[in-house]
């Protein structure tokens, strides 16, 4: 008998085997899991941050406080507007973006921003104190675009706003200077308590810069043309930004007007166009004196210029027509009539500064076509608001001329 004590031999399998298909294919489902979910599998590794819009939004203010100070004007608008557009709930946002847009005279949106405010915060002091400062930069712009109505409307609400803010805080020196300031643009007759006004804002803080514009303003009123120069120019060596030295250049060039120094009036003007060349205000100053001591190209290309960077500016458009009249130029497409109908129709009615453009636009019409039946009315106008005044009486006589001839 034979024992065959050989070991059996293993062949190796030929295929793989159920453990390694079965792992395999796990692999393969929870892949194609993940390729098809991908964004959910990412949120629950990686969840997304959670905004934080407040303190981001303190940021911005924080910086634009910075630029501010630094006298980056236009920079620190537009992270304050971006601080209020990420979070406009801050009250604290508006009042310092309230002064920028005040300084450059951008009424409008100063005061449709401190209504939102006062929505979140009725009755607070800085609120209370930026809405007077906005509704008079608004009252301003709106004088100089011919809605007088509306402006007087915007002074007497500065005049409550200051008024409620002395209420709430009778110690803010700023309060009872924009009281003075609106108490003036809204009646000379005013003069009296706008003094009372001023003479306590002195006394709380004589060296607020706010407190010294009123001062200035209350000494123009007042005729004292050289006392308000001499704070415009303290102002100005305070100022820290080029932005705020044109517009104190113009308020010290008109002061020399009021002095009868043209030329150093020109000079001011041509000042305030150096630290701010798109100064709309300056060109339409430089307008008014070259048309005043007879220059009157340069005093239609200094109010084309006004127009064209300010197309809303009633004064620039009467200046316009003013030097077309003085040289001839008539034309109703193009010459005084065109600027000076514009004019006239904001104005709605002349006063001792307007009635000028009212004679000038009548004599446009008779001197181009005997036009008296549209002239008349405009001769009439000033008559009544200024009985005997002699340029329209003038007119009123040519039209008498012309009828007799007729």
């Amino acid at each position: 008998m034979v024992i065959n004590n050989r070991p059996q031999v293993r062949y190796p399998r030929q295929g793989p085997s159920c453990m390694l298909v079965l792992v395999v294919i796990f692999f393969v489902i929870a892949g194609v899991t993940l390729i098809v979910n991908a964004d959910e599998v990412r949120e629950a590794i990686i969840p997304t941050a959670t905004p934080e819009p407040t303190r981001n939004a303190v940021d911005l203010a924080a910086r634009a406080d910075r630029l501010r100070r630094d006298g980056q004007i236009i920079e620190a608008i537009s992270l304050y507007q971006a601080a209020v557009t990420q979070d406009g709930t801050n009250v604290r946002f508006y009042p310092p973006l309230i002064e920028l847009l005040v300084l450059l005279e951008r009424g409008e949106e100063a005061v449709t921003l401190i209504r939102q405010a006062n929505e979140l915060a009725p009755g607070d002091e800085q609120v209370l104190l930026a809405m007077a400062a906005a509704y008079l930069a608004y009252g301003s712009r709106l004088q100089e675009t011919g809605f007088r109505t509306e402006a007087m409307q915007n002074y007497d609400l500065a005049d409550r706003a200051a008024r409620d803010t002395i209420a709430v805080n009778s110690n803010i020196a700023a309060a009872y200077a924009y009281r003075a300031q609106a108490l003036l643009y809204q009646n000379i007759n005013n003069l009296f308590e706008a003094q009372e006004m001023i003479n306590k804002a002195v006394e709380l803080d004589e060296d607020n810069r706010i407190v010294l514009r009123g001062r200035a303003t209350l000494l123009e009123y007042q005729g004292q043309y050289e006392a308000a120069v001499r704070i415009y120019e303290q102002l100005m060596r305070g100022a820290n930004s080029d932005l705020e030295r044109a517009r104190l250049s113009l308020s010290i060039a008109y002061n020399n007007f009021a002095l009868r120094n043209t030329p150093g009036a020109i000079n001011y003007f041509n000042d305030a166009l150096a630290y701010d060349p798109n100064n709309a205000d300056a060109y339409d100053g430089l307008a008014y004196m070259y048309f005043l001591i007879g220059e009157y190209p340069r005093a239609q290309s200094n109010a084309e210029k006004a127009i064209e960077l300010d197309p809303e500016m009633v004064r620039a458009k009467a200046r316009l027509g003013a030097s077309l009249f003085r040289q001839n130029n008539y034309e109703r497409s193009t010459g005084a009539i065109f600027y000076l109908e514009q004019a006239v129709a904001k104005y709605g009615s002349p006063d001792i500064t307007t009635a000028i453009y009212f004679n000038m636009l009548g004599l446009s019409y008779v001197y181009t076509d005997n036009k008296c039946d549209q002239a008349r009315p405009l001769f009439e106008q000033v008559q009544a608001a200024i009985p005997d005044e002699p340029n329209s009486l003038y007119g009123l006589e040519l039209c008498r001329d012309i009828e007799i001839r007729q």
